[in-house]
């Protein structure tokens, strides 16, 4: 998949998603609770383009966000250390499921 197609498949997955709506959602279930930086939606953006990109583990996907400014732009964050996706990756399995069950 080249450069393009990627901006605008990731596009394409992110438009029907009301982010405001979302954003209502996961305030009212307390996931970003005490959460600065790596929020629900960013995580949501940065695994969307890592599954499309198929980047294959945490360290590939933090380099990708941390070194490409095109990346940055899409997903919404200048840089992420493996350590961060990791635990946000171990926490949001209950989180997640929270939220998805009030829809």
């Amino acid at each position: 998949m080249g450069n393009h197609t990627i901006k605008t498949v990731f596009k394409e997955y992110l438009h029907p998603l009301d982010s405001k709506v979302i954003q209502k959602m996961i305030d009212n279930t307390d996931i970003d609770k005490y959460v600065k930086k790596f929020d629900a939606l960013t995580f949501v953006n940065a695994f969307i383009y890592a599954q499309l990109k198929q980047l294959g583990n945490l360290q590939r996907i933090s380099d990708t966000i941390t070194h490409k400014k095109t990346v940055q732009r899409l997903i919404g964050i200048e840089s992420i250390r493996k350590s961060q996706l990791s635990r946000r990756t171990e926490r949001c399995h209950l989180s997640f499921s929270r939220l998805f069950c009030i829809i």
